[in-house]
């Protein structure tokens, strides 16, 4: 097993900015802008990722953590996911069919808690250029359009 390669070209500390999507809001406060780091680590044996990010929502600081493991002869990757407002009660497991070592699409999914089928959510991590590092989240609402949730650009600090 190894880490990809985009996450082992990730290694280090990255700030930018985050924007956090609420469709459920009136248009004008759907979207709301912050300051976000993030920093990428590598296991001694590069077996593992870690990924930890810090946002702001109303004030107050939020963050996530996700630990990201590859096995290449499968081409699986697999994702433990947790945020403090997002995914705050359960670690919520993403996984990827495809080795890719462009971009890591990782897809999970979660109880709404009212009885209907869960909705799914997905992750994306991509480096479209050595001193920028995107990540995306996707919600995937049961039988409706997916919509994103999250959009994050990174800069190498």
């Amino acid at each position: 097993m190894a880490t990809q390669k985009l996450i082992q070209k990730a290694v280090g500390s990255w700030k930018g900015e985050s924007k956090l999507n609420l469709p459920w809001l009136p248009e004008d406060k759907r979207i709301t802008k912050s300051e976000s780091k993030l920093h990428v680590d590598l296991d001694m044996k590069h077996t593992f990722a870690t990924i930890t990010y810090t946002w702001v929502f109303e004030g107050k600081v939020e963050e996530g953590s996700m630990h990201i493991c590859s096995a290449e002869k499968s081409k699986k990757t697999s994702i433990g996911w947790v945020d403090s407002w997002h995914q705050n009660s359960s670690v919520l497991h993403l996984t990827a069919d495809e080795f890719n070592h462009d971009l890591v699409r990782a897809t999970g999914s979660y109880p709404t808690g009212d009885g209907s089928p869960d909705w799914g959510w997905r992750i994306e991590l991509s480096m479209p250029s050595e001193d920028t590092f995107l990540m995306k989240m996707i919600n995937m609402p049961h039988g409706e359009e997916e919509e994103w949730a999250v959009e994050a650009t990174y800069k190498r600090e």
